[in-house]
């Protein structure tokens, strides 16, 4: 297993978040990090490239995370894609949703500096190998 995803996409229709992901992300070695502003940039994306991981943000124009998610896990060939959503929402129930249509996580913003990375470490840990562990141990 990888320790970290080697390839990500970020889909947000905020600027200023994208920035932010960038500013936390961009410096990691060896990380192809590429970015979009809503679903359907997204899905074209993916199936331009087929990333380890996205990271979506629900609430996007013209096709919302919600419904990219939908598209994403109705076709074969993308439904093994891993996914963290990314989101300002606080809503366990539909937390629960997203989680049946298959995402490994959910991280809330905004995000304090430093806490994306660890964040998406711990879940592509737990996702692979199931183990709970702290964040520290995996730095």
């Amino acid at each position: 297993m990888k320790p970290f995803p080697e390839s990500i996409i970020h889909a947000d229709d905020d600027p200023d978040v994208r920035d932010v992901v960038r500013d936390m992300l961009g410096d990691m070695k060896g990380l192809k990090l590429s970015f979009c502003g809503d679903g359907e940039e997204l899905l074209q994306a993916v199936r331009e490239n087929m990333p380890d991981l996205i990271l979506l943000d629900l609430s996007m124009p013209n096709l919302d995370g919600v419904a990219a998610l939908e598209q994403l896990r109705k076709d074969p060939a993308f439904r093994g894609v891993l996914i963290i959503v990314l989101t300002g929402y606080r809503d366990l129930i539909m937390e629960n949703k997203f989680k049946s249509l298959g995402i490994i996580g959910v991280i809330h913003k905004p995000f304090s500096p430093g806490m994306l990375p660890e964040r998406i470490r711990y879940l592509w840990h737990l996702h692979h190998t199931g183990e709970d562990i702290k964040i520290s141990s995996m730095m």
